[in-house]
């Protein structure tokens, strides 16, 4: 019997865990700015993990909901309303890490914007990301800003590579 994930807001505790999947999502990218924002003595990590703690901004707790297998974190997705309208400043002062990320929320103010979708490698392929991209589109719809389904396909895109060669190992046994 396959075990359904438990979908829920994200708390505090789970900090640690967004850091990872954040960094999962980004390929790397969200440690090499964190690491660009450290204090001495201060690990990438630990900027991650304080900004995942924060009450407000994009990678919040609080904009995150995750899904979890036997008491333990397996994925998350971290979604919000885009501001409307949506001030994205000079891209000329952004760094080129940042820029076309902030392009891109400049392009569909106000709606239900997706920043991270990841779940840990080793439990892909069980539905994960297809349930959390569910109940971020209900979230969407109880804010009245809906995911654009451009967006969701995107993400959907995205993701195939991961599950295909899962896919044709069962096929093949």
């Amino acid at each position: 019997m396959v075990t359904q994930p438990t979908i829920r807001a994200a708390t505090l505790a789970a900090a640690s865990a967004l850091v990872v999947l954040m960094d999962i999502a980004g390929e790397g990218m969200p440690n090499l700015l964190w690491r660009s924002l450290a204090a001495p003595a201060q690990s990438a990590l630990e900027v991650g993990r304080d900004r995942a703690r924060r009450d407000e901004g994009g990678f919040s707790y609080r904009n995150a909901i995750v899904a979890e297998l036997d008491g333990e974190v397996a994925g998350t997705l971290v979604g919000y309303r885009l501001d409307d309208p949506y001030d994205a400043g000079n891209l000329d002062e952004l760094s080129e890490t940042v820029r076309p990320l902030v392009a891109l929320e400049a392009r569909v103010p106000g709606s239900w914007y997706i920043n991270i979708l990841a779940t840990f490698a080793e439990l892909r392929g069980k539905g994960i990301g297809t349930r959390l991209l569910d109940a971020a589109e209900t979230k969407g719809r109880e804010a009245g800003t809906p995911v654009p389904q451009r967006h969701r396909r995107q993400l959907e895109r995205r993701r195939r590579p991961t599950l295909r060669p899962r896919r044709l190992r069962e096929h093949r046994s």
